[in-house]
């Protein structure tokens, strides 16, 4: 009897926890996806030991049209600086199209991919657009950001500085 309440306890708490409650210091779901333009498939496992920006977005987003110019400019500089740092986008519309004719508009320089049916972004359980997570080399969240307005970049850079600056291996 005792082993069966166990159970049930244990089953009871793995179904409870909510989908979307990602929080600071939890490891980030990994993910195969593919880009929106190859069809390339990547996993965002395959980065670890660099510092992810994983921005999901939509065509429909206002405020994307802000902040996926200024994530690739973000990315620029630091690459220039020699600091291994990656944005990766997600796109979420339902038709993959929809994104491509927005990223002619608004051009970026690093990987966008497309999950079209929201598999991904259920898994993160993303509340609206754009929404991201700045994971550590680790594969931990470090930072959860909500929208975007003008110099929220500042805010980005300096999150991704502290991470730079911060042992990980530890």
């Amino acid at each position: 009897m005792k082993t069966l309440t166990i159970l049930i306890s244990l089953l009871t708490a793995i179904f409870a926890y909510p989908v979307g409650s990602l929080e600071i210091g939890d490891y980030a779901p990994d993910f195969t996806l593919p880009t929106i333009d190859e069809g390339k498939q990547l996993t965002l496992s395959e980065l670890r030991g660099t510092i992810i920006y994983l921005d999901f977005w939509a065509s429909w987003c206002g405020p994307c049209r802000l902040s996926l110019p200024k994530l690739s400019e973000l990315r620029t500089r630091f690459i220039e600086k020699g600091i291994a740092m990656e944005v990766i986008a997600i796109n979420v519309d339902e038709y993959p199209d929809d994104g491509k004719v927005f990223l002619r508009q608004y051009p970026v320089t690093y990987p966008v991919l497309s999950d079209p049916d929201g598999t991904v972004a259920k898994t993160y359980g993303i509340p609206g657009m754009p929404f991201s997570f700045l994971i550590d080399k680790n594969g931990r969240i470090s930072y959860i950001h909500q929208g975007f307005r003008r110099g929220d970049e500042v805010e980005i850079e300096s999150q991704v500085l502290g991470l730079v600056n911060k042992r990980t291996d530890i």
